[in-house]
């Protein structure tokens, strides 16, 4: 009952491009983890997969804050 409301702010807070990387990677991590154990993968060599998927979001994250900025002082730069 409380997470819609806590969404709804968090969406009004956040940048589209910064909710959309956070949320598709959270999806992915989740969702590769069963992938992994359909397809019979070792836990081991898993977790460094996963591990790997991590650090790639954690990239796309900061990568998507970066280009967000770029775009505002560009925007903030140029005369109305």
């Amino acid at each position: 009952m409380i997470s819609a409301p806590v969404a709804a702010f968090i969406v009004r807070l956040l940048p589209t491009r910064i909710m959309s990387t956070a949320v598709g990677g959270f999806i992915l991590v989740v969702n590769v983890i069963a992938y992994f154990e359909v397809l019979g993968i070792s836990p081991s060599f898993a977790n460094v997969l996963c591990s790997v998927l991590v650090a790639v979001w954690i990239a796309a994250l900061a990568f998507a804050i970066v280009a967000l900025r770029r775009d505002r002082a560009v925007t903030e730069s140029q005369p109305a």
